[in-house]
């Protein structure tokens, strides 16, 4: 079987542009909404710089791309992919106008990786990408979460069974 493997943006392709809000902590949150307080939230400027880790081979494999980028954010992340030489098959993006916690982020690309057949899920995250894996397995999607250090092995071996 032929490998589809799902590249999350931000921390994995890109390094994040600021650190991840703590989701938890009340400080960061508006008391009566519960929305993340302005500045609390990634700005997604036009020049995010690429991980090291990743070589000019790593980048011709990627071919699909999910995020909880919101869509609105479509034109911004394309130009930052592109100017890495990163021209995706699939840019899956939140329809929403903002994701506020890990747990829908994590049902929301759980979802979308169930829908679009996906056979690997790339994150930076071990918790994070440990969320979506839990949420796979319950609804007994063949799907392998692995975090950034796996994914030299999976690019070297794109249709390993």
């Amino acid at each position: 079987m032929k490998m589809k493997v799902f590249w999350d943006i931000d921390g994995t392709i890109m390094l994040n542009p600021l650190p991840s809000p703590n989701w938890e902590d009340p400080a960061a949150r508006h008391p009566t909404t519960g929305e993340p307080i302005s500045g609390q939230m990634p700005i997604y400027n036009s020049r995010a710089h690429l991980n090291p880790e990743l070589s000019l081979e790593d980048l011709k494999q990627i071919k699909y791309v999910i995020t909880s980028r919101p869509e609105f954010r479509r034109e911004t992340t394309l130009r930052q992919l592109r100017q890495h030489g990163i021209y995706p098959d699939d840019l899956i993006m939140y329809p929403g106008s903002q994701i506020y916690s890990r747990d829908r982020a994590a049902e929301y690309k759980a979802i979308q990786l169930d829908l679009y057949g996906a056979t690997h899920y790339v994150d930076n995250d071990p918790e994070f990408g440990g969320l979506v894996q839990e949420l796979l397995s319950k609804k007994w999607v063949d799907c392998t979460c692995v975090c950034i250090e796996d994914l030299k092995d999976i690019l070297r071996n794109p249709n390993k069974e």
